[in-house]
């Protein structure tokens, strides 16, 4: 499941995923992130990943399609939140990638911590 959670800021984009992710879900939350990108130069987003289930293939191409029609450019910070290894490491080498989006990783205990770095 990937839903909508509240965030602490109207530029931030908050999301959880715990399981599977539909292609509906995925494109309510794309929507989401047009919409504050189309409000706010830059946008920050809170990524929750408590656990990853399947992704509907259709979800994906919904995902890509966004990133090529918006592009990453309007991301100021993300925050990925996650007890997660791997999603850590993901973290680490898109920061070193995406040189214009400010990219950490918080533990499921530091969500507050992680919203803060987005607020600032």
């Amino acid at each position: 499941m990937l839903r909508l959670l509240p965030a602490p800021a109207d530029h931030i984009l908050a999301f959880r995923i715990d399981g599977n992710v539909s292609q509906e879900e995925m494109h309510t939350v794309l929507e989401s992130l047009k919409a504050k990108q189309a409000k706010y130069s830059r946008v920050s987003v809170y990524e929750e990943i408590v656990t990853l289930g399947g992704i509907e293939f259709r979800s994906i191409i919904e995902k890509l399609k966004m990133m090529h029609d918006v592009g990453l450019s309007g991301i100021n910070k993300l925050a990925l939140v996650t007890d997660k290894q791997w999603v850590k490491t993901l973290a680490e080498l898109e920061d070193k990638l995406l040189r214009d989006t400010a990219i950490k990783h918080f533990t499921l205990e530091d969500k507050a911590q992680a919203m803060a770095f987005l607020n600032d």
